[in-house]
């Protein structure tokens, strides 16, 4: 029998892991209406808890956080990066028949402070971080690029020229990558952007903010209060990810551009959806 790859043992993993989470109902989703910065009018649909999985998966289902509690044939998806978030998003977007995504920035404020319902701040963002789907790739000039995260691939390839780490749009062209070279299989996370580029920066200091117009805050929204704050811009191998929680002591949304590989057991995973419809 042949040995797993890094790639196949990810893939497995993932594959195992869809078959035992809990299936969300459209009755369970909350409408959330909102305006865009360009006065246009939005609606989504907000799952009031994380992914659940109805059997103990180790390492990413069992994991105990003492901030929450369940019944004992429910667990909570925990400790994914970014990538295998995205990848378990579209196994289970097919297995259940909804567009499941994550919220971006914008819409997980729109959920906390629009949404007179609380579960969503209670039970996904008190108690745990979660990713936003809002990716930065920044190049060796330092450019960068603000996009929407809507998959993620994993695959062994010997890596020579090519990247380790790389981002393909929609119809698989490559548009950006980190320069990696060995000469042995290396595992290659290929994350699949959206073609639009929401905006070129993210914040350089730390900072609160109420408004802004962008996919993010920029430098120019910070002050020294506000509704929400933004604690750091951190890059990994030319990629970062935007995350929140609650934070409530304070009553703000903590935001801040992340390691996508970042793994917690007080990570979770939000479900957000354009449609109900199966």
């Amino acid at each position: 029998m042949a040995t797993e790859t890094p790639a196949d043992e990810i893939n497995s993993m993932l594959d195992r892991l869809v078959k035992v989470l809990k299936e969300p109902t459209a009755s369970e989703f909350n409408s959330l209406t909102y305006k865009t910065p360009k006065g246009e009018k939005r609606t989504v649909f907000v799952y009031p808890q994380p992914v659940r999985a109805t059997k103990a998966f180790r390492g990413y289902v069992d994991e105990a956080n003492p901030n929450v509690s369940l019944t004992d044939n429910e667990f909570y998806v925990v400790n994914l990066d970014l990538p295998r978030q995205l990848a378990l998003f579209s196994r289970a977007s097919d297995a259940w028949g909804i567009p499941a995504r994550h919220g971006d920035l914008r819409e997980n404020i729109e959920a906390v402070y629009g949404l007179k319902e609380v579960a969503y701040r209670t039970l996904v963002l008190d108690p745990f971080w979660i990713y936003t789907g809002q990716m930065a790739a920044k190049s060796p000039e330092g450019n960068v690029d603000v996009r929407r995260a809507i998959g993620a691939k994993f695959v062994d390839e010997i890596i020579r020229k090519p990247a380790a780490t790389v981002a393909i749009d929609e119809k698989g062209k490559l548009i950006f990558g980190y320069q990696k070279t060995s000469e042995e299989a290396t595992l290659q996370i290929r994350y699949v952007l959206a073609d639009e580029t929401l905006q070129t920066s993210l914040p350089t200091r730390e900072g609160y903010f109420d408004n802004f117009s962008g996919a993010v805050p920029v430098d120019s929204d910070l002050k020294e209060k506000g509704i929400g704050r933004w604690y750091g811009t951190h890059f990994e191998d030319s990629f970062s990810a935007v995350g929140c929680d609650w934070r409530s002591g304070e009553r703000v949304l903590e935001v801040a551009a992340l390691r996508p590989s970042r793994r917690s057991p007080f990570s979770a995973l939000p479900i957000f959806a354009d449609s109900l419809k199966k």
